[in-house]
């Protein structure tokens, strides 16, 4: 399939529900779930360099998920124009066509999403986010993304801070936190402050709920804020994910298989039961849409429902229509 075939049937996809979760998770922030304020004041100098965090950490707790994707072995498992067409298109829905550069030398990703309730018809749902990106990047000063930011302040500690040069709409990025050579960090508009209470000023809670490290792929979200995210397309799997308490999930993938397991734990093993009974259903229904009869495996024990969906590569790439 050429990479203008790709980009037109991927391009069409609508990102909401239940299968917009799972192509999130196979294609990392390849096509996640995407949601006006302002940029905030200017933060006051520092009184000592900024916090050192796990990548994760940097990540706002007001943000509903949170992905992370090891984009080495999701460059290993795609085939190169697919991985970069789909890089394209999120990089082009989240208005960060500019980090094309470090993108593509970033080794590992975390992306937090707070979904827009508000659906625009050409974009489908946009977010409020935080990026970090992990990796070897090259001298800032030679990436051209720095044209629409204005001269950095140095932070201390090898961390600088570039302010957006024009008004920046919500879903923009609005500052970059760059540790040099080795770490970015960019945030949203509505962001900004958070992000910056984090990092410089250390007078925020950190996340509690971060992604695992296995997989390809991880997920992290509030189970609650995943149910209003599908309830009116999905309500039946919306009810179950409400009733739960924590969501893990990761995302194992090869050349020849992608892999998904979920893990949702509930205040009762009766809970657990019941919602095993409603995933059936939700089965079931999709069951003429793919056939999931050997891919899809769960089971309720105790208190936890763990779902495990296995699929041929090339299957599922057909799945999400590629």
């Amino acid at each position: 399939m050429s990479e203008h075939a790709v980009l037109g049937r991927v391009g069409t996809t609508r990102i909401i529900g239940l299968p917009t979760l799972l192509r999130t998770l196979v294609f990392v922030c390849f096509a996640v779930m995407v949601g006006t304020g302002c940029a905030g004041s200017q933060p006051q100098l520092l009184a000592s360099a900024p916090a050192t965090l796990e990548p994760a950490q940097t990540i706002p707790r007001d943000l509903d998920f949170v992905v992370r994707a090891d984009l080495r072995r999701l460059r290993a498992a795609i085939p190169g124009p697919i991985f970069d067409v789909l890089s394209s298109l999120v990089l082009e829905h989240f208005h960060l066509q500019e980090f094309r550069e470090p993108f593509q030398q970033a080794q590992v990703v975390w992306l937090g999403l707070r979904p827009n309730p508000e659906i625009d018809a050409t974009r489908g749902v946009e977010s409020d986010y935080v990026l970090v990106m992990v990796g070897e990047f090259s001298p800032v000063q030679e990436q051209a993304w720095t044209a629409a930011f204005f001269t950095p302040r140095d932070l201390g500690g090898s961390y600088f801070r570039y302010e957006a040069r024009d008004d920046t709409r919500r879903f923009h990025a609005a500052r970059v936190y760059e540790a040099v050579g080795q770490r970015m960090i960019i945030a949203s508009a509505v962001e900004v402050d958070a992000v910056e209470r984090l990092i410089e000023q250390q007078d925020l809670p950190l996340r509690q709920s971060v992604p695992t490290e296995r997989g390809a792929i991880s997920l992290s979200a509030e189970p609650l804020h995943l149910a209003r995210a599908i309830e009116e397309r999905l309500p039946r799997a919306a009810s179950f994910f409400a009733e739960s308490t924590e969501m893990t999930c990761f995302v194992d993938l090869t050349a020849e298989q992608v892999e998904v397991n979920f893990s949702l734990r509930f205040l009762t093993e009766s809970d657990a039961l019941r919602a095993e009974q409603a995933l059936s259903i939700v089965a079931g229904a999709v069951s003429d849409v793919v056939k999931l009869d050997e891919a899809l495996k769960y089971k309720a024990t105790s208190d936890t429902l763990r779902v495990t969906v296995q699929l041929g590569l090339k299957d599922a790439m057909s799945w999400l229509g590629m």
